[in-house]
């Protein structure tokens, strides 16, 4: 259905070979989304999926931005902390296996 500034991918984003900025943007967008209703396998919960997906969007938005200070350094280290603190259902559902 029409929406507004959201970009359907009908083939999938693993077709994709080259991504531009635009493109990595727009797939950041939906990627939430995407998992909220997700149903996951052996009964884990979507919600530690969920925490681990935003804690690493958060960390790649604030890692672009062009300047940083105290402040946003410990931010990108407190991202960084919560992402490891999350990423065993990473590991649980075998998405990815090293860090």
């Amino acid at each position: 259905p029409p929406n507004h500034n959201t970009r359907l991918f009908p083939r999938g984003i693993t077709t994709l070979s080259r991504i531009s900025g635009t493109e990595h943007s727009q797939i950041c967008r939906i990627l939430l989304g995407l998992i909220v209703d997700l149903r996951l396998p052996g009964g884990h919960f979507p919600a530690c999926l969920i925490r681990v997906v935003r804690v690493s969007l958060d960390f790649l938005y604030k890692s672009q931005y062009p300047m940083h200070s105290t402040e946003t350094l410990c931010s990108l280290r407190d991202d960084l902390e919560r992402f490891h603190a999350n990423k065993s259902i990473l590991l649980d559902l075998d998405i990815c296996q090293n860090f």
